[in-house]
């Protein structure tokens, strides 16, 4: 058992946690197993890959439209930004970053954080 100056109950490492610990292991190793597997079953063509080639894209999208549909000025200020940026960077990467920082240092500034 592991004793940290509390009473032994609160932090005994017994056989329970070990086989949960054990299980996540094998859960989260075995998902990666399977992506790298059946990635190569994918399409290399056609619709379905073109379909996934854009789904992050989409993804991405969505989650931005959600916080702009809830949001006030500042993120739909932010959201124009980012749009901008990627037409005339085409990074979709250092949109990103822009837009996160332009938020937060806007809710900063505002008072909205």
């Amino acid at each position: 058992m592991l004793y940290l100056g509390l009473p032994s109950q609160h932090f005994a490492m017994n056989t329970e946690i070990w086989i949960t610990i054990l299980g996540l292991a094998i859960a989260s190793f075995g998902m990666r197993l399977a992506g790298v597997i059946f990635v190569s079953r994918l399409p290399q063509s056609g619709p379905l890959a073109r379909a996934l080639d854009a789904l992050p894209g989409c993804l991405m999208v969505s989650l931005v439209m959600v916080m702009m549909m809830k949001g006030g000025f500042t993120e739909w200020f932010v959201g124009i930004c980012v749009l901008l940026s990627a037409i005339v960077m085409k990074n979709a990467t250092v949109s990103m970053f822009l837009g996160v920082g332009l938020i937060a240092l806007l809710r900063h500034v505002l008072g909205g954080i």
